[in-house]
Order: C-alpha cells, then sequence, then structure tokens
C-alpha cells in the first residue's frame, strides 16, 4: 500500500516538473487554454513566467490584461493592456479595456487622453471620457478648537474651488481660502489664492506645476508697553513643481518647492511613494518625504518631515483615509503646495482621519478631524488643536 502511494506522488511530483517546464517552454500554448478556460488566477499566478523577453507580445499581454480585469486588478491591468495597444495600435478592444482600467482605477486624466484613439476606433464607450467630467466645483469649512485659549484662540477656515479640464492633456485647479484666527498677542486674517496646472503624458507620466499667493493681516494687540492697535501685512508667495509616474502597483513623485513664508526664504524637496497591494484603488498605503530648509538671512535650519497614510475602500462608495505627520520645521508646503504650514506655531506631530462618501457619481462629501501637537514659539507652551472640516465636491457631468 505505500508503494502504491509512493508511486502516485511520485508521478505527481514529476508531472508538476514537466508542466512548469512547460509553462517556460510554450507561453503561447498555455497561456491560450488558460484564457480559453477562462483561468483567470493561474494566468495571474504565473505572470513572471509567461512574460519573457522573447514572449512579450501582443496575445500575451492581452489574455494577461483581461485576467487582471476580470480578478477587478484595473492597475495591472491597465499595463497589460497599454502594452498589447502599443502591439497593435489598431486594435479596439485593448484600446477600449485600457482606457476603461484606468478608469476603474481612478486614473481618469490618463483614460481621458485616450479619447481620440478610441473615437479613430470608432469604440461605443468614447463617450464615457469627455474631458467634462473631470470639471468640479468643491465648497469645505471647517474650525479648529484650541485646547488652551489663552494662548490660541479657535480658528475658522473656508474654502472655495473649482477644477476645468481645459485641454485632454491639461487640468487647472484654482482654489480661494480664508482663515482666521487670535492669540494672545494678536488677530490674524488670511487669504490663500491657489492654482494648480496637471500636465498628463502618455506612458502614465504627469507634471504638476503650481503657485500660491498668500495674503495675511495680523492685527496685533495694545500691551502695556506699546498701547494701541497696529497692523502688519505679509503678501508671501510659494512656486514648485512636481514630477508623477504610476506603474502596476506603485505611484511615485518627486520635486521641489521655494516659498518665502514669514519673509523668510524655504526650499523643499519632495518624494512620494503609494502602495496598491491588490492593484486597484481599493486600498493603499503612502509615504511622504520631505526635505525642508528655512533661511531668515542669517542662519538656516534643515528637517526631515515624514508623513505616512493609509486608504481603505470601506464599502463601494466610502473611502476612508488616514495620514501622520512628524517634523519639526516652521513653515513648510504640502500636496502640491495646497496645504501653506506658516502658522508662527510649531506643529511637532499631527494626524487626521476622515471619510470620503460618494453618495451618487455626481457628489462626494468629505468628512475629516484633525488633531495637532504644537508649541507656542514666544513662551514654548504646549497645546492642541482639534478641528473638523467638512467638504462637498460637485462634478456636474461626471459619468
Amino acid at each position: 500500500m505505500l508503494k502504491k502511494w509512493f508511486l502516485i506522488l511520485l508521478i505527481l511530483h514529476f508531472s508538476k516538473i514537466s508542466f512548469s517546464q512547460k509553462e517556460i517552454s510554450d507561453p503561447e500554448t498555455i497561456s491560450y487554454n488558460w484564457y480559453l478556460q477562462a483561468n483567470w488566477d493561474s494566468l495571474l499566478h504565473n505572470r513572471s513566467k509567461l512574460l519573457t523577453k522573447e514572449t512579450d507580445y501582443y496575445y500575451i499581454r492581452y489574455r494577461l490584461g483581461e485576467a487582471a480585469y476580470r480578478k477587478g486588478k484595473y492597475r495591472q491591468a491597465a499595463t497589460d493592456f497599454g502594452k498589447a495597444s502599443s502591439f497593435n495600435s489598431g486594435d479596439s478592444f485593448s484600446t477600449k479595456y485600457f482606457a476603461s482600467s484606468l478608469l476603474l482605477s481612478g486614473r481618469i486624466s490618463e483614460a481621458i487622453l485616450n479619447r481620440k484613439k478610441l473615437e479613430k476606433q470608432k469604440s461605443f464607450s468614447s463617450s464615457y471620457y469627455k474631458q467634462s467630467q473631470l470639471n468640479n466645483f468643491y465648497i469645505e469649512a471647517g474650525k479648529k478648537f484650541s485646547s488652551d485659549t489663552t494662548i490660541s484662540g479657535n480658528l475658522s477656515y473656508f474654502q472655495l474651488a473649482t477644477g476645468l479640464q481645459i485641454l485632454r492633456s491639461a487640468n487647472v485647479f484654482v482654489a480661494f481660502s480664508y482663515l482666521n484666527n487670535s492669540n494672545y498677542y494678536s488677530n490674524v486674517a488670511q487669504k490663500v489664492y491657489y492654482s494648480k496646472l496637471k500636465l498628463q503624458f502618455k506612458k502614465a507620466w504627469s507634471l504638476e506645476p503650481y503657485y500660491s499667493f498668500i495674503d495675511a493681516t495680523i492685527a496685533y494687540k495694545p500691551t502695556i508697553y506699546y498701547p494701541y492697535v497696529f497692523n502688519y501685512y505679509l503678501q508671501n508667495q510659494v512656486v514648485g513643481l512636481n514630477v508623477l509616474k504610476s506603474f502596476s502597483k506603485w505611484d511615485i513623485s518627486f520635486g521641489g518647492t521655494y516659498s518665502n513664508l514669514s519673509n523668510n526664504i524655504q526650499t523643499q524637496a519632495n518624494a512620494g511613494f503609494s502602495f496598491y497591494p491588490k492593484a486597484n484603488n481599493t486600498m493603499f498605503a503612502g509615504l511622504q518625504l520631505t526635505y525642508h530648509n528655512e533661511n531668515n538671512g542669517s542662519t538656516s535650519s534643515q528637517n526631515i518631515l515624514i508623513k505616512p497614510s493609509i486608504g481603505i475602500k470601506v464599502t463601494s462608495n466610502l473611502w476612508f483615509t488616514s495620514e501622520f505627520y512628524y517634523g519639526k520645521a516652521y513653515n513648510f508646503i504640502e500636496n502640491s503646495g495646497y496645504l501653506i504650514n506658516n502658522s508662527v506655531d510649531l506643529t511637532r506631530w499631527r494626524v487626521n482621519s476622515g471619510f470620503q462618501w460618494y453618495p451618487n457619481r455626481k457628489i462626494s462629501v468629505l468628512v475629516t478631524y484633525l488633531h495637532e501637537a504644537r508649541t507656542e514659539r514666544n513662551l514654548n507652551n504646549l497645546y492642541s488643536l482639534n478641528s473638523i472640516f467638512v467638504g462637498i465636491r460637485y462634478s456636474p457631468w461626471s459619468r
């Protein structure tokens, strides 16, 4: 009996070896058979064995692309369908699936870039990739509550923004925000005018130049030494550029920023990484690293700022995201210039978490909670800010 089982195991072992050898020696036949059987798992599991220098051609890429698409790995599907489309530019199926994969993985600007090709191939789905679907209007408001109002009062915030797809390859985002805050020696009113241009290129490359103008008024309160109210005006600027590239499971970015917040000179070098373990947009983990240098004309300080983040798609229309910041820098810039941290007090660390809810395709609602641990600059007292922000985005042409 033992000899019988030993013989069976030996036969199975050699069958496995010969099958593995067949995988390597004849990827066309193996992949074709798996494709006909709709054996998507085997295609994906053996992807690296099927793809070699000699076998990286249209049919293999198409089969791998459809396998990833059927299993919901849309970022991976975009990579393989994009390659298949480049091997056979006249094939409307690979072009259509390529654009659809990009759309389903949230890379809409890349999908729109392919609309012209879809129209040439007379694809029925080209209407889903109109430029106008990226046009949107955004409003946000929030309040920051101080743990010690003798040091810093509560803070009010309001923002209006819009994004417009002006060309198939170019999107403009502009925003106006207003902030009002008080502390034990002054009242601060600040307006920020922000603009960003996103230029989308082929092969998942994009550029993001951005610019901000900050107009702040600081009204100093009377003291026993100077019993008068007087205003101090600051008009500062931020300019920067980011380069971005998307892969099957990764997004990477790098860039730099120049600013003169608080009339000092700041320069930043940024590198960002986002990992999508399921090769789609249902989950990600990210890390942003920033080298920050500030010069006040006589001395300079350097810091490394660290910002890890995570995101999870909780349900089909609900996202949860959270990020943590740690650093010891004044006057630093985040998110391609969108966040400007020019408080006179030091933010030692910060955590913010929030939900983004999509009740339908045209509307999304964002609710964010933020906790900041701060140090008052003059007295070195510790305090914290707890904030709630609510935002609504309306995309009237979204499909």
